[in-house]
């Protein structure tokens, strides 16, 4: 089991949020916590979720919700992704299409930078 760790940083003047290990239900928690300190102002934020090896659905709920008020404000959530595993959960539970997925930040960057 890989521990969970966040790590708020900057990716070209862009907020991004580095999610590595398990986020399971205690990570949950976690997660939540930071995604609520997100000021209101913000519109664009990079989630890289390449490092999360296991996911459970609980964390999917914040994600949609983070991803509906992003583009209330007319910008976005980006999330750079994923392991297989985390993926195929995305795609079983029908949220995959929703989100605006890329493979690298640099992908997920220029995304961003076309619309925020």
């Amino acid at each position: 089991m890989s521990a969970y760790e966040q790590h708020v940083e900057e990716a070209q003047g862009y907020p991004l949020l580095r999610l590595t290990g398990h986020l399971d239900a205690e990570a949950y928690l976690e997660f939540d916590a930071t995604l609520t300190k997100i000021p209101s102002s913000q519109t664009c934020l990079v989630i890289d979720m390449r490092g999360v090896d296991y996911m459970e659905s609980s964390p999917i709920g914040l994600l949609m919700l983070l991803h509906r008020n992003l583009e209330a404000r007319g910008g976005a959530l980006v999330l750079v992704c994923c392991q297989a595993e985390v993926l195929r959960l995305l795609e079983q539970v029908g949220v995959a299409e929703r989100f605006h997925m890329f493979d690298t930040l640099d992908e997920g960057i220029a995304y961003l930078r076309s619309i925020c």
